[in-house]
């Protein structure tokens, strides 16, 4: 009698295992997995689109700066988490002349508190000058840019929309400042290039 019963418990099992296989079918459970697979892809390659659309658009916007303001380079610097959990920043986008030698890979993933300049702008929002200027106020920087033969740099910090800095958007000048004012220009193409680097 104990046999049967085993038996008879073993067979019941396969029955129900069985039934369950033939009532449940998990093709669905994979068809909806594929369908929200196919949905992340899809959104990463639309972001993908956007960010190369927005390069395209700030590079665009940096030739003309370049122009306009009459300098040698252009650059963003844009803030981002470090390895560590530190606030680091990286020279996103560089603009050079014909004559100026590119100095973006010197600026990637620097600690900003390296640097005072950043805490400067975080106060005072720009700084226009020379870099004897600049040294009163952040001596690693200077010894930077005289490696660079840098003279002369405008800086303007990026912020978002709730006042949050999220990167320095510069002009370097190898010999002299033109002698327009520059304030009132680049105030409003900063807000340009703000609207740019949050899209």
């Amino acid at each position: 009698v104990q046999r049967l019963t085993n038996e008879t418990m073993i067979t019941l099992i396969l029955i129900i295992l069985f039934s369950c296989r033939i009532y449940y079918n998990p093709s669905s459970l994979f068809e909806k997995f594929e369908e929200c697979n196919n949905r992340i892809r899809q959104k990463h390659e639309l972001e993908l689109v956007q960010h190369a659309n927005t390069d395209k658009k700030i590079k665009e916007l940096l030739s003309i700066y370049l122009n306009k303001y009459q300098g040698n380079r252009v650059w963003i610097i844009q803030y981002h988490e470090g390895a560590d959990n530190y606030t680091c920043g990286s020279m996103r986008y560089e603009l050079c002349d014909k004559k100026t030698i590119s100095v973006k890979y010197l600026y990637n993933n620097f600690y900003l508190c390296w640097l005072e300049l950043p805490y400067y702008l975080h106060i005072h929002n720009s700084f226009i000058g020379s870099i004897k200027e600049l040294e009163q106020i952040d001596t690693t920087l200077y010894n930077l840019l005289c490696r660079n033969n840098t003279k002369y740099i405008i800086c303007k910090l990026i912020r978002d929309y709730n006042n949050v800095p999220i990167g320095i958007f510069g002009i370097s000048y190898l010999y002299t400042l033109p002698g327009k004012s520059l304030e009132a220009d680049l105030q409003q193409d900063y807000v340009e290039l703000q609207k740019l680097m949050l899209e």
